[in-house]
Order: structure tokens, then sequence, then C-alpha cells
């Protein structure tokens, strides 16, 4: 897991987390669309290797960044985009790439999900200095929309439910992490949060 920071000193760190993303490569970075949308190589990096987002760990910066044609900012539909880094990330115990689903295989209504990111504990809370994990049940589709409404859940999302803790603002891009067979961990990208 990466955090995406931008270049500049904001909050008292030097650089500030705005989103997540995940290695899936030794040069390449997936996160969701809206994260990387109008913005330009130069006014980020990615930070991967550590549980905080603004100390230890690796500094890397962005070649290039590919949203998905189809990617609608409204309901957020596509909401995925990868980032090539300008140079090979240094894997080790803490620095890994993620499994993703080599199928189209849909992840169960009431399924257990595992979520982490930096973002904030609270609506309109500050970022969280440590990385923290929350665990979920992934809810139908159909009653995500009757909550969403307006068709806003198409059949390339999923929705999640928690009571207490769950994801928030800095938090989008992170990965939805199931637990497979054999102990392997799948993980799938995770767009649009809302918090309590």
């Amino acid at each position: 897991m990466v955090s995406l920071q931008h270049n500049g000193t904001f909050f008292g760190h030097d650089y500030d987390h705005f989103c997540c993303g995940i290695i899936i490569k030794q040069k390449w970075i997936i996160t969701s669309a809206q994260c990387a949308l109008a913005r330009k190589v130069n006014e980020f990096h990615v930070r991967v290797g550590s549980s905080k987002y603004y100390e230890n760990g690796a500094i890397y910066n962005i070649k290039n960044i590919a949203i998905h044609p189809n990617y609608n900012n409204i309901i957020l539909d596509y909401d995925v985009a990868l980032l090539e880094l300008t140079k090979s990330i240094v894997f080790d115990k803490n620095t890994m790439p993620i499994d993703i689903p080599e199928n189209n295989e849909i992840i169960q209504d009431k399924t257990n999900i595992s979520i982490a990111g930096w973002g904030a504990t609270q609506l309109l809370g500050k970022i969280s200095d440590d990385l923290r994990e929350s665990h979920v049940q992934k809810i139908s589709n159909e009653a995500c929309q009757l909550y969403y409404g307006n068709n806003s859940v198409t059949d390339r999302m999923f929705c999640i439910f928690t009571e207490g803790s769950g994801p928030c603002v800095g938090d989008s891009g992170s990965p939805a992490t199931v637990l497979r067979e054999k102990g392997k961990r799948e993980e799938e990208v995770m767009g649009t949060y809302a918090c309590e």
C-alpha cells in the first residue's frame, strides 16, 4: 500500500497525504481515478514501505498518469487510474505488490473485507498519521442503490457496510482485501468513501 502525497508543505509535514494506492508491479501503482484527475506528474509522488505517511519508507516520483478512458466523475464509474513511476520500487518485507484476482470473480454479499488507509477518522477530521485497518462486509448493490439512488451503483462497483469505524476522506484508492483459499489475500481498488 502506498500514500499519494502532494509536493510541498501541508499540515506541518513536508508532504501531505491525499489518497492511497496499491503496488501492482515494480513501476506501477493502481489507485482511484478521482485521486489522479486533473493532476500533473510533478504535483505529487508516492511513499512506499511505511505505516506512517510522513516518514520512513521510500519516495518515488511519477512519470505518467493513465485514467480509465470511461471514467465518469459524476457517479464515479470506472474509477481507476494507473501511475507509472520514474524508477522501479525495491521490494522488501514492507513493500510488495498485491495479488489481483485473475478472473471476474464476484465478491459475494456478506463477505468479510479488510480495508486500510491513512484517511480521516471522522468527517472533517484530520488525516491519520498511522496506517489504520477496519473490517467491513459487502452488501448487495441493490441495497446500496436504495441508499444512493439515481442509478449511481453500476455492476463494476461493490458496496461495503460497517458500524463504527470505516473508510473516510483520504482513503480513496485503498485496497479492499478478501482472504481467499490457503491464506492468499486478493485485493481490489476501493474508490469513494462516505464518513459517518
